[in-house]
């Protein structure tokens, strides 16, 4: 029996990409990503999804691809852009896509084993590889996608806490610092004050 192969193909940095259904959570209407203050190099900050905090990861440097722009966005047309939330080692984890297309079904000899030569170090997410519209499609292992590090990397995250909060609270303790400054400034000029009636007082 040949065993049917369900891959979503999108696209990242003018390439073809794709991961099977089974190792995809869901496709999601993209967002602006929240920096966090504290994280990875390689996480791009957070999304909420349904009351849920989810990291976003880039994809692009994990797999080896020229980086994302400065502010983490593919070079992608917005209006096209997705959150492909994934299944990890780490959890679930979105990256950002610049397109995505719908469920390809792959099966006999449309799917082709990954060249042995190919499988250098860090190439573990190299699932198999697939033929669509004659082009070879390169499907990626989500569950191989970050190293034990990185994983710990991640657990250690707190993800709670966006660049945003982060400078609030600094600019909240600045402040805060600053009053009792006032504070103990107030305080000095008072005993001073205090001293001089008193030395009024004696003479």
């Amino acid at each position: 029996m040949i065993k049917v192969k369900e891959v979503i193909v999108f696209t990242i940095s003018g390439k073809k990409y794709g991961i099977e259904i089974g190792g995809m959570q869901s496709l999601e209407t993209f967002q602006e990503v929240q920096p966090l203050a504290d994280a990875p190099d390689f996480i791009l900050g957070t999304v909420e999804i349904r009351g849920a905090v989810i990291p976003v990861f880039d994809i692009n440097r994990i797999i080896g691809l020229p980086a994302k722009k400065p502010d983490g966005q593919p070079v992608g047309a917005v209006e096209k852009r997705k959150l492909l939330l994934l299944r990890t080692k780490a959890g679930t984890l979105a990256c950002i896509v610049d397109g995505v297309e719908n469920v390809f079904r792959a099966e006999g000899g449309d799917v082709q084993p990954v060249p042995q030569m190919t499988r250098t170090k860090g190439t573990d997410f190299l699932d198999f590889i697939i033929r669509k519209d004659d082009k070879l499609v390169v499907v990626i292992q989500p569950g191989e996608l970050f190293t034990d590090e990185q994983v710990k990397s991640i657990r250690e995250t707190d993800f709670t806490k966006t660049e945003k909060e982060e400078e609030e609270e600094e600019e909240e303790e600045e402040d805060q610092a600053e009053d009792e400054s006032r504070e103990d400034e107030n305080r000095e000029d008072e005993n001073r004050e205090d001293e001089k009636q008193e030395r009024s007082g004696v003479l």
